[in-house]
């Protein structure tokens, strides 16, 4: 089986839409149609982040069972709340402009999800800060020995 077709079959037992799924992992619109060959390092560590119960090994080469340990149970997706899934979380600006009818539930977990979001940026940012200096490092020593 395709890693895309593990990835498919994966949505579909966690019973969430490709764009939820992208969504809760953190990932971008259209990952997995964009999913070739294999699934890179930073997308199966959302993956399994958000989806601890999903066994790497068969996501990532197709072995063993889908989820760890007990193959005959598929745990639903324990960070959707059953409100949320499919809704929109509309939040302006300074989110003080939450729509009407979305669930505190709902609410929790989009402030769960920007926070997420959050420290993944700052990790970003450090790890482009830190290639920068190795940059710089690396074109001094060029610079020195021309």
């Amino acid at each position: 089986m395709e890693t895309k077709e593990r990835m498919m079959q994966l949505i579909a037992a966690l019973g969430l839409s490709k764009a939820e799924f992208e969504r809760v992992c953190g990932l971008s619109n259209g990952y997995v149609n964009s999913i070739r060959n294999t699934i890179g390092s930073k997308g199966v560590a959302q993956i399994i982040a958000q989806f601890p119960q999903v066994n790497k090994t068969w996501l990532v080469f197709g072995e063993g069972e889908m989820f760890n340990g007990d193959s005959e149970s598929h745990p639903e997706t324990p960070s959707v709340p059953e409100e949320s899934r499919g809704n929109n979380v509309a939040v302006g600006g300074n989110a003080s402009n939450i729509s009407n009818g979305t669930s505190e539930k709902t609410i929790l977990f989009a402030l769960t999800e920007v926070s997420e979001m959050r420290k993944l940026l700052a990790e970003v940012i450090n790890i482009n800060k830190e290639q920068s200096q190795r940059l710089v490092m690396i074109v001094d020593r060029i610079a020195d020995r021309i």
